[in-house]
């Protein structure tokens, strides 16, 4: 209702989101704080695109706030409404890296390219599960176009 301009009615929800920026309280002394090429970047980042300048207080609090969290910092204080949705990667083989290509909106609907080659690579599980990636090579770029896991079935049903 909300995107389509409509009135809200009783049952409708509101987003309501509230930044650790907006805290007056999540500052802190500078001192000792060396921020990483990472966070400088993330900081520039974050300005930018909500139109903010952050005090060097509020840096230094991210900084060792992030210490404790570490990769679930944005789900626990996120600087967007985006962020408090991403989900951890800890313990994942290529955990900074699909958090990267989320960050630069590499991940996405890829349409299907009737003209290239389509492939499926799989892993099949014997004890586990069997996952099957269905993917294109476009010129110098591979599309992943879909992704299947299962579990406890015949190669019959994965092959179909």
């Amino acid at each position: 209702m909300q995107q389509a301009n409509q009135e809200l009615g009783k049952l409708d929800w509101k987003f309501w989101f509230f930044s650790w920026w907006q805290h007056p309280e999540y500052t802190l002394d500078t001192k000792n704080i060396v921020l990483t090429t990472d966070q400088i970047e993330y900081f520039q980042k974050i300005e930018s695109e909500l139109g903010i300048t952050l005090t060097e207080g509020q840096k230094a609090w991210y900084v060792k706030k992030q210490e404790t969290q570490g990769e679930y910092m944005t789900r626990e204080y996120p600087s967007t409404p985006e962020e408090s949705f991403l989900s951890a990667n800890e313990g994942l083989y290529w955990g900074q890296q699909m958090t990267k290509a989320r960050a630069e909106h590499r991940i996405c609907h890829i349409p299907y390219d009737e003209h290239a080659l389509t492939f499926s690579s799989w892993d099949i599980g014997i004890g586990d599960s069997t996952a099957i990636w269905v993917w294109q090579l476009v010129g110098k770029e591979i599309h992943f176009l879909n992704y299947y896991e299962n579990s406890d079935e015949a190669l019959p049903h994965y092959v179909n």
